[in-house]
């Protein structure tokens, strides 16, 4: 097998070049600088981009204004019915599963989406839920979900956003608005 030298050799003869490359009295040390230069072009070429030539990025291309990351931008792992607990006797088998607590999700699974079943208690205010039949939760008021996920949320500040849905089920008919049901339960601030 030839090598990379004898190539360029047989590229050169019998062109133009071939005759200030080969015949001139220094066509010899023209070839070596001629394979030289080519060395380092393919020794350089895969290198650029390390070094910010070949345009953005790289060591020293880091002071180009970035585009701001959006959210949907985000691709999320989630749960359903994040606070679940398997009952002790399980009706059907779709219950038979357990979450982790939520903040446990967040730090470990890196779960960022919530979902969370909120009922409305007369004396107990916002509580969570899947089911009558099916009650077990890590989090027994929404004040305790969304508490754990704050003390998360502040222990790691430079986290992704996380998303919580809410759902609310079987609320009483003349109960107000949900904000102004959250707000009395003291759960929205200023």
């Amino acid at each position: 097998m030839a090598s990379w030298f004898s190539r360029i050799s047989a590229v050169v003869e019998g062109s133009p070049a071939e005759s200030f490359f080969v015949d001139a009295p220094s066509g010899r040390l023209k070839m070596r600088l001629l394979n030289g230069i080519l060395a380092v072009m393919l020794m350089a070429a895969p290198l650029s981009g390390c070094f910010g030539l070949g345009g953005s990025g790289g060591l020293f291309g880091e002071d180009e204004e970035k585009e701001p990351l959006r959210l949907n931008h985000i691709q999320m792992e989630g749960t359903h019915n994040s606070y679940h607990i398997e009952p002790l006797v399980s009706p059907t088998r779709e219950y038979v599963y357990t979450h982790e607590p939520l903040d446990v999700q967040a730090a470990d699974l890196g779960v960022r989406q919530f979902e969370i079943d909120v009922w409305w208690d007369v004396r107990e205010g916002l509580r969570v839920y899947h089911n009558q039949y099916d009650s077990g939760t890590t989090c027994p008021t929404f004040e305790d979900c969304l508490s754990t996920l704050l003390a998360w949320s502040e222990a790691n500040d430079q986290h992704h956003p996380l998303m919580i849905w809410v759902e609310p089920k079987d609320w009483p008919e003349q109960a107000v608005d949900i904000t102004t049901t959250v707000e009395l339960s003291g759960l929205l601030q200023d």
